[in-house]
Order: C-alpha cells, then sequence, then structure tokens
C-alpha cells in the first residue's frame, strides 16, 4: 500500500467536498439515503467507534476499511487540529481510486 498516495487522495476528497469526517457524522451518511462510497477507519479508534461504524456498514451495504492510519493522520491529511478517527468518501470515482492504491502491493 503506498501510504502517501492514499493520504493524498483523502486530501483530495476534502477539498473537493466529497469527504464527511468524524464518527457521528460518518454514522448519519451512512444511514441517509445518499450513503458514502466507501469509509476509512483509523487504526487506533476505540473499539466501540469501529464496531459501531463496521456494523452500520455491513447493514446498509456500504464498503469500508479498517486502516493502520492514525487519527492524527487523518487530521493533519484534513487539515484539522484533532484526531479524526473516521472518514467518509462521498464520491465513488475517488473511492475507487483509495481502494486501488490500497490494495496495491
Amino acid at each position: 500500500m503506498n501510504n502517501d498516495s492514499v493520504l493524498r487522495m483523502i486530501g483530495l476528497s476534502m477539498r473537493a467536498g466529497k469527504l464527511v469526517f468524524g464518527a457521528n457524522l460518518a454514522v448519519s451518511a451512512i444511514r441517509s439515503h445518499k450513503k458514502p462510497k466507501l469509509v476509512l477507519i483509523a487504526g487506533d479508534a476505540s473499539d466501540n467507534t469501529k464496531k459501531k461504524l463496521m456494523d452500520g456498514c455491513i447493514y446498509h451495504a456500504v464498503q469500508y476499511v479498517n486502516t493502520q492510519y492514525s487519527g492524527s493522520e487523518f487530521a493533519k491529511t484534513i487539515g484539522k487540529t484533532f484526531d479524526v478517527m473516521v472518514v467518509a468518501i462521498m464520491d465513488e470515482g475517488l473511492a475507487k481510486t483509495i481502494i486501488n492504491k490500497i490494495n496495491d502491493p
């Protein structure tokens, strides 16, 4: 996995207005009629946060990935000063690109 390119794509998603961040906003987006195309969960998110998001994604058929990125890496990438444990990509093209980069050896 090319870490820099995945983080760059997350930053691009933020600049394009196609990103929702934070556990509560991500859960709301997952339950809405306009679902995220991909949910990325920080490796240092709490077990409760991971379970809540994974259960919601499974129930609503939203693709998700538990990443090795930390909340501070997500935060730095999207320009926030607080840890961000979850980012949800709302654009299908950006989500596919991120998945491809994650799956690259």
